[in-house]
This record gives C-alpha cells, sequence and structure tokens, in this order.
C-alpha cells in the first residue's frame, strides 16, 4: 500500500457561510483536513514533492525534524511506514515522554527517534549534536521542518490546481492562511492570480519576516500578502481555552474540526478582525485549511488537567 491508495484527492471548496459573524462575509473553506487522518493538510501537500524526489536519487530512507508533537513528523512517519521507507526523527525535547499519543504514533510507524535538546536543535545543521545524527545517515534523504523547501513546491501544485478547478474558486477572494514556515504561502502566492490579497496569520508572538518560505516567493507585488500576528499573546502552542471553545463551537455550527495551533489561530484573528475594521464586511474569504488534526490529541494530552478540552467529534476516534 502507498499513502496515495488512501489519500482523498481533490479536497472540496465549501462555502460555509454566506453571512459569517453578520459581517456579511462570504466564508469559504478549502477541506484539506480531509486528505488523510494522519497525513492530512499541507503536510501532505509538501510531502509529496520529497517523496517523488526521493523516489528517483537512490536514498535510502529519509530523516527530519521536528517537536515532540510535530505533525510534520507525524506525515513523515506514516508515510514512510506505508511506503517500506526507513524513517529517523531529530526530536526536540529533552526527554522522551513515551506517554505523549504521538510519540506513541511514532513509534507504531516503526521512526527511528533521536533526542536534541532545544538549544542544539535551534541550530539545526551547525549543532554539533545533529550533524553527528545526519553522519550516521549518509544515504537518507534530509527533509526540512515543516517540510518546506524547492521539492514543497512541486506538491503544492496539486492545491493549487485543485483550486482553480473548483465551480466555487473565486479570483478575488481573499485567501486566509495560517502559517508556520511559509511553505504553503509561496506555493499559493506564485501560482494563483494576483486578484488575491494572501492574509498570513502567524501563531508565533515572534517576528515572522524571516520565514523560509518568504525566500521563496518569486512575484514582485509583495503587496498582496498581509502578514498578520494571530498568537493572540500566547507563546507558540500554549493552552488558550478561547481557541478550544472556538473550536468545539465552530464544529457544533460547521461540522469542521479545526487544529489548536494554526487554522483555529487564524480564524480567531478573522473574527476579531471583524469586529473592529469594516473594511472587511461584504467581502469573501477562502480560509485554507491546512490539516494539523493530529495536533488535536497532543493538544489534549499536553492540557489534560484543564476544564475545558476539544472535543473528539464521531469519526475522529483515530484522536482519541
Amino acid at each position: 500500500m502507498t499513502p496515495l491508495d488512501n489519500l482523498r484527492l481533490s479536497t472540496p471548496i465549501q462555502l460555509l457561510d454566506s453571512n459569517f459573524q453578520n459581517k456579511h462575509v462570504r466564508l469559504f473553506i478549502k477541506r484539506d483536513d480531509l486528505i488523510h487522518p494522519w497525513i492530512n493538510g499541507n503536510k501532505w501537500r509538501k510531502l509529496q514533492g520529497h517523496i517523488e524526489h526521493y523516489r528517483t536519487n537512490g536514498y535510502n530512507g529519509i530523516i527530519s525534524y521536528g517537536g515532540a508533537n510535530s505533525n510534520h513528523l507525524v506525515a513523515v512517519a506514516c508515510a514512510c511506514d506505508e511506503l517500506n521507507i526507513p524513517s529517523v526523527g531529530i526530536v526536540r525535547t529533552y526527554e522522551i515522554d513515551e506517554r505523549n499519543p504521538i510519540i506513541q504514533k511514532l513509534r507504531s510507524w516503526n521512526m527511528e527517534l533521536r533526542v536534541v535538546s532545544p538549544p542544539e536543535y535551534r541550530q539545526k545543521e551547525s549543532s554539533t549534536a545533529i550533524r553527528n545524527i545526519l553522519s550516521e545517515f549518509p544515504d537518507h534523504m534530509l527533509i526540512p521542518e515543516g517540510g518546506t523547501s524547492q521539492f514543497a513546491l512541486s506538491g503544492l501544485n496539486g492545491l493549487t490546481s485543485e483550486l482553480l478547478a473548483d465551480p466555487l474558486y473565486e479570483r478575488n477572494s481573499d485567501v486566509l492562511l495560517s502559517i508556520g514556515t511559509g511553505g504553503m504561502l509561496a506555493g499559493l502566492y506564485d501560482a494563483l492570480p494576483s486578484t488575491h490579497q494572501f492574509i498570513a496569520a502567524s501563531p508565533f508572538k515572534s517576528d515572522i519576516t524571516y520565514l523560509k518560505g518568504m525566500d521563496l516567493i518569486k512575484k514582485n507585488n509583495p503587496d498582496h500578502i498581509q502578514l498578520v500576528n494571530a498568537s493572540g499573546g500566547k507563546r507558540f502552542g500554549a493552552y488558550d481555552h478561547e481557541a478550544v471553545m472556538l473550536i468545539n463551537e465552530f464544529y457544533d455550527r460547521y461540522g469542521v474540526l479545526l487544529d489548536p495551533i494554526y487554522t483555529a489561530k487564524a480564524v480567531k484573528w478573522l473574527i476579531d478582525q471583524l469586529c473592529i475594521d469594516e473594511r472587511m464586511y461584504g467581502r469573501s474569504i477562502l480560509l485554507i485549511h491546512s490539516g494539523g488534526l493530529p495536533g488535536v490529541m497532543a493538544y489534549n494530552y499536553m492540557y489534560e488537567s484543564k476544564d475545558v478540552k476539544i472535543q473528539i467529534p464521531a469519526g475522529y476516534d483515530h484522536l482519541q
């Protein structure tokens, strides 16, 4: 079996609300969360190009980076397991928590895990610890953290082709997406018409102008990209009661499960912005669901002591 046997492609655009938040906003969503239970959203879109490169260049395994709750490592491990590709994960942590459901999934997919402390991890290939690990696997293809690279852009072509072919696609809509490394932003920006305004919502408190994906953008009209801070003043991945409530209410109303780290933050930013900026009224907005649903499982585990948790709807039992 290969991931292509059980991937849902193409994914639909849905009109969620023709009067979102009572502001005459037409809110559409690209349902890339439906691609696969574990390899969903932009994780598959970016991974696809790397797998194509792997298959044609004589590698004997794949190695990549991520935190202990990394959706990227989940996607890499699951895809490699189904393709019978050896995989290695360099995990940013001081010690592996074997109770962590993400770690358990990585192990179930036979990913070999190597621990690197956060200070060493931040240095990437300039770190002695990481260089030593990479030297053990000279025949493995290295995929960058988050999967953003020139190979990721080729995999994102499928996303843009699906958008352009969908009858609900509107050339003049605003495109709202959450960003991590910026790879999906780069792929969409270069391939979609310049009639769009791209709203890139960052879940990070820190400056985001350094994003790797920005280096891959080729068009000469950067005014069409609006980088906004959607962190809500909280550190990346921190518990956010409002975000949890939003996720639960959003599913109850629209039947779409948002992830707590990325897409929910973008939606929360939009709701807040509609309260203060009348220029947003009456616009059409296309929200790109970037997947990341394994993050729901990780979030509930990390914050299991909290009174309010993300509700796991029917059909998402694998996230329990």
